[in-house]
């Protein structure tokens, strides 16, 4: 591990749009500008032709290597000269995995990049596997997408030498764990900024030094995400979906979604999703 000791900006905030709660694709890249998101993102390497920045290290990227970045974090991938770095990406919103796994994941005392062993990866691409049937299938009314990447998360998370989540809790993480908890309440920045023990406009400042994104934004983001998943589990029930994901009326859940999504919550009911499973080009 190479530390790389400097004061870092915020980092560039990518609202990128899933197609669903999960996105599996098959990349080859030269690199990537330094980013956060709303979302989970693993990545798999199948090439060691470069690095990957996770916050302030910089890590050497191996074959059957996997970095996981959690929302707070900001990343980057840099190329050797001349060289493309083959990508397993899975992206997914938290609602994917449960209380547990996704404490793991936000607490901990070692940085979520791991070396797996050729049998460990192997396990881990059978179960990607079929999770990209499951994708090109579209299946949406039982759990087996769910079961999927939370047993990639398990089996990565056996790599991990330090089992405890109670390190690494920085406050805006801290605010973060608090929204994906309880977004479906009606909650405000006054009353995460007092379940963390600071006063609202310095959460609200650090949170978006931390994330890149101001605090509304990502809670907005949040419930979006979930109404989406509501909604493609059954399209005839928004206005469920709606008051679920813990908008208090239709016109701030309409306007929020139109913002996040770019269309309407009807629209999105009839418009089809672009799905680009894994495909190697």
């Amino acid at each position: 591990m190479k530390k790389t000791e400097r004061n870092t900006p915020t980092p560039p905030k990518v609202i990128s749009e899933l197609p669903s709660d999960y996105f599996l694709t098959y990349r080859k890249v030269s690199g990537s500008k330094l980013h956060t998101h709303t979302f989970f993102e693993l990545e798999l390497y199948l090439n060691d032709v470069g690095f990957v920045t996770l916050n302030n290290d910089t890590y050497k990227v191996k074959r059957n290597g996997i970095c996981i970045s959690v929302p707070t974090d900001y990343h980057k991938l840099t190329c050797l000269d001349g060289e493309i770095m083959e990508v397993i990406n899975l992206s997914f919103i938290s609602t994917m995995l449960d209380k547990e796994l996704l404490n793991k994941l936000l607490y901990s005392a070692e940085s979520n990049v791991y070396y797996l062993s050729d049998s460990e990866a192997e396990k881990v691409r059978a179960l990607i596997n079929l999770l990209e049937i499951e994708q090109l299938e579209k299946q949406k009314n039982d759990n087996f997408a769910e079961l999927c990447i939370s047993s990639i998360i398990t089996l990565v998370l056996r790599n991990r030498k330090d089992t405890s989540t109670e390190q690494k809790q920085s406050l805006a993480l801290k605010a973060v764990q608090y929204i994906l908890e309880h977004f479906k309440e009606n909650i405000t920045l006054e009353k995460v900024a007092k379940e963390v023990g600071l006063n609202p406009s310095y959460l609200s400042h650090h949170f978006h030094n931390e994330t890149g994104f101001k605090f509304k934004e990502y809670l907005t983001a949040t419930r979006i995400n979930y109404a989406k998943k509501l909604i493609r589990a059954n399209r005839e029930m928004i206005t469920y979906a709606c008051f679920e994901s813990g908008f208090n009326s239709y016109s701030a859940f309409s306007r929020a979604f139109i913002d996040v999504v770019g269309c309407s919550p009807s629209e999105y009911v009839i418009k089809k999703t672009s799905s680009n499973p894994i495909s190697k080009e």
